[in-house]
């Protein structure tokens, strides 16, 4: 083989290598951690399993003195400024096809001004990026100095606001790329500016459609009661 030949060859099989890589390199960052399932629960056991933006693990939570949980620390300003929790790893994916049709989480407002709790989902990892998002209608109140309380967000298209975008609710939920847990005064994916500490364990993956706030009793694991529709 000629030089030229041989210098042609190499070019070729280098252009194949690199375009392999590409395309590998495409589907593994394009493609979700984990498809959302029914059922599936972040506890903290040990970790912020993919939540964001806060890193800080506390105890005790609602299952007593060893019970670690994730804690919210908002500063009321600027980028870390919003009472916001969100994660795009495990909890992106098709809730339809899952039939996901809540989400079931406990919260402590540690602070001293009362919450508007709402979740919202969206079809890009964040609202500042565009897309279409969807907001809980109506928050559920979380007073100050509220003790762990087990609350629950209805994802029924009923339920939720559109405040961004043009894609329709099943759309969404369909192709869900984020879910974030939020205060929020009004319907808004962003959540609102605010000093303050909170606490969220067991977020749940679930079915039912509750409606209400519940307290814990004897700060076990189980609510007190459960109201469903």
């Amino acid at each position: 083989m000629s030089p030229d030949a041989f210098g042609y060859a190499a070019s070729v099989s280098n252009v194949a290598r690199l375009t392999g890589l590409i395309v590998a390199l495409t589907l593994l960052t394009s493609a979700p951690a984990r498809a959302i399932t029914l059922g599936q629960r972040d506890d903290f056991t040990s970790s912020t399993q993919g939540w964001g933006p806060w890193t800080g693990l506390a105890t005790p939570g609602p299952g007593g003195a060893s019970d670690s949980y994730y804690v919210l620390t908002p500063d009321g300003s600027g980028s870390s400024g919003r009472v916001i929790a969100h994660n795009w790893a495990q909890w992106a994916g098709n809730y339809l096809a899952a039939g996901v049709r809540s989400i079931s989480l406990s919260a402590n407002n540690l602070g001293v001004t009362a919450l508007s709790m709402r979740v919202a989902i969206g079809d890009t990892s964040s609202p500042m990026q565009g897309g279409t998002w969807f907001v809980s209608t109506v928050p559920v109140p979380l007073p100050p100095a509220s003790g762990w309380s087990h609350l629950v967000f209805s994802l029924d298209c009923a339920d939720l606001t559109s405040v961004q975008g043009t894609a329709s609710c099943n759309q969404v939920l369909s192709g869900v790329a984020s879910l974030r847990i939020l205060h929020a005064t009004t319907p808004d994916a962003r959540g609102d500016s605010l000093s303050t500490v909170v606490g969220l364990d067991d977020i749940t993956a679930a079915n039912p459609i509750p409606i209400s706030i519940l307290p814990y009793a004897d700060e076990g694991r189980q609510p007190a009661s459960a109201a469903l529709r």
